[in-house]
């Protein structure tokens, strides 16, 4: 029935003029005449007529079940089958009846299905801005790689920090290791015999038993002995108790004021580390994601010379965005400017000064593709790989810093466990000696000496060896250290000082032809490069591929990328026309 209704629908603007093949009678006053009555009239017809079948027929049978219930008299069964009936009838009518109340209280236009009459919308007209140079403007994100590097990986402070934790940690160990080798010293002090008359606090046996006296052959009195020892108390180390707990003192003060102060800033560090790592791939991501080859991506010598056209020729706003704020790039020529907005970049000018035909051939000429094979990558700028050998080098000082946080670990962990082996010197490990003496009519059980080793020499030695192996490694730690600082990094900050004046030759116009561009190696690829050899993979990118690239830059010969992976994808080259 619905698909019917939803066909009629359809097909009722052509059918709007004819009438009705049938007559249809009139329904809660709502009357069905021709063609033209809209789908929410059929629909309310519809409703209406079901509203009235279902009312007739409940009324039906509820005057047919008082009938009989009227001619059942004698019949039980079926005066029951009767009161059943005019139940369900009442019922019937009963829900019928709420079920309109309820569409009706809800929303009175559920039981009406009128059509609401439609706003007339008016489309507003068009407005054509025209871009005037006055309210034309430049953004461009700051991308500072070079400047994570220099001050924020491999600053001066920064270095120096690193370099007194190793030398920290060297004093520390050496001073806990004086004070463990005197508790060692101290131990072996620790003694069970102090004689039968030992001094106040010293160990002393406990003894049990009573002795008898026994008459022998000879007239003489005997002692029988059933003297028998049962413990030894007090200290073994009374007379070297007091330096035993001044260097255990010494030592608890060396975890709780040095080692453990020392190992959270180096975690800190490690952390801080990271972070500017982390900083360091994110603003490479940046490069690579800047289309450099669209000229969204500028070197800080290019980015000044468009401020400089922009603002000064062009009243143009130019605005600079710092992706990290606390990051200042300066004017560090391997710093990247990314433009991310403003409206110049859809401006050509003023509409008379440039035809139809001008505005066309300048939107193809910016989807052309020039042919590499014209020009000439003579100097190799092997950014790429100098900062994947920063960030290679600042793994392996973390890693350095990982070997103090975890040797000073170890440090701890073997003091307390001297600490521990020393504090088991107890008169435990004593054995009493008791003796039977008769003087006069009684006999009795004297308490003599204590006798054994009240300390577990062995695990004592074994832990101070513990000490001593650990402070072993520091001295490798920190003479590492010290070669990555003072070898490793200023040969980095040297490199990157020339790609600096590479940088900065290569746009500048005083001393290279005009004409010059900064093309990364994939870009390159196809184009001369040095040595007079096409650059046909990027392979050839590598600074070790370019026998000057590898005499300027002796830090990357023979170097392998480890952190980046593919260490030619940020190497760039200046290039120029062929003359």
């Amino acid at each position: 029935m619905l698909f019917s209704l939803f066909i009629l629908f359809v097909s009722l603007p052509s059918l709007a003029q004819r009438d009705l093949e049938a007559d249809y009678p009139g329904v809660g006053g709502t009357e069905i005449e021709s063609v033209s009555t809209t789908l929410p009239e059929y629909v309310k017809y519809v409703f209406n007529f079901a509203i009235w079948i279902a009312g007739a027929l409940s009324l039906f049978f509820l005057v047919y079940g008082g009938f009989l219930y009227l001619t059942s008299a004698g019949s039980p069964s079926k005066m029951q089958d009767a009161k059943d009936q005019i139940i369900a009838s009442l019922l019937g009518i009963a829900i019928l009846g709420g079920s309109y109340a309820i569409l009706n209280t809800i929303n009175p236009a559920l039981t009406k299905f009128e059509t609401p009459d439609l706003e007339k919308f008016e489309i507003p007209e068009i407005i054509h801005h025209e871009f005037k140079p006055e309210i034309l403007t430049e953004i461009s994100v700051e991308i500072p790689p070079e400047t994570i590097i220099k001050e924020k990986l491999f600053r001066e402070e920064r270095m120096k920090k690193i370099m007194e934790f190793g030398v920290e940690l060297t004093e520390l160990s050496e001073d806990s290791i004086k004070n463990s080798l005197n508790l060692q010293s101290d131990a072996q002090k620790c003694k069970c015999d102090y004689g039968c008359d030992p001094p106040q606090g010293c160990t002393q046996p406990i003894c049990v038993g009573k002795c008898e006296k026994k008459e022998t052959e000879d007239g003489k009195i005997k002692c029988m002995d059933r003297c028998e020892g049962k413990t030894c108390t007090s200290d073994p180390c009374c007379q070297v108790r007091e330096d035993i707990d001044e260097n255990k003192s010494l030592n608890r003060a060396n975890i709780s004021e040095g080692f453990l102060p020392l190992i959270k800033e180096a975690e800190k560090e490690v952390y801080e580390l990271n972070l500017d790592m982390d900083r360091l791939k994110k603003s490479m991501s940046l490069i690579d994601d800047c289309n450099f080859l669209g000229g969204n991506l500028k070197t800080f010598d290019q980015f000044e010379s468009s401020k400089g056209y922009y603002i000064d020729e062009k009243d143009i706003k130019v605005k600079q965005i710092e992706y990290w704020e606390e990051i200042d790039p300066g004017s560090n020529p391997v710093s990247f400017y990314c433009s991310v907005g403003g409206t110049v970049q859809n401006y050509l000018g003023d509409s008379s000064d440039m035809s139809e035909e001008e505005i066309i051939e300048y939107y193809d000429s910016a989807f052309q593709t020039v042919e590499n094979f014209d020009m000439s990558c003579s100097i190799p700028i092997p950014f790429g790989e100098l900062v994947d050998k920063s960030l290679a080098t600042t793994t392996e000082l973390i890693g350095e810093i990982e070997k103090i946080i975890q040797t000073g670990e170890k440090m701890i962990e073997a003091i307390d466990l001297l600490h521990q082996k020393v504090s088991e010197c107890t008169s435990i490990n004593c054995s009493p000696v008791c003796q039977c003496h008769c003087c006069g009519a009684d006999c009795e059980c004297t308490p003599c000496n204590c006798v054994g080793n009240p300390c577990p020499d062995e695990e004592i030695r074994k832990a101070m060896e513990k000490i001593q192996e650990v402070y072993e490694g520091i001295e490798k730690i920190q003479d590492k250290i010290e070669e990555i600082i003072k070898e490793g990094i200023p040969e980095i900050k040297e490199n990157l000082s020339k790609l600096e004046e590479r940088t900065h030759v290569c746009i500048s116009e005083e001393k290279v032809a005009p004409g010059a561009v900064f093309l990364n190696c994939e870009s390159s690829i196809g184009c001369i490069g040095p040595g007079g050899y096409i650059l046909q993979n990027s392979s050839m990118c590598s600074c070790s591929a370019s026998a000057v690239c590898e005499e300027e830059f002796p830090v990357l010969d023979n170097y392998s990328c480890q952190v980046l992976g593919n260490c030619n994808e940020f190497n760039f080259f200046c290039c120029r026309l062929k003359d």
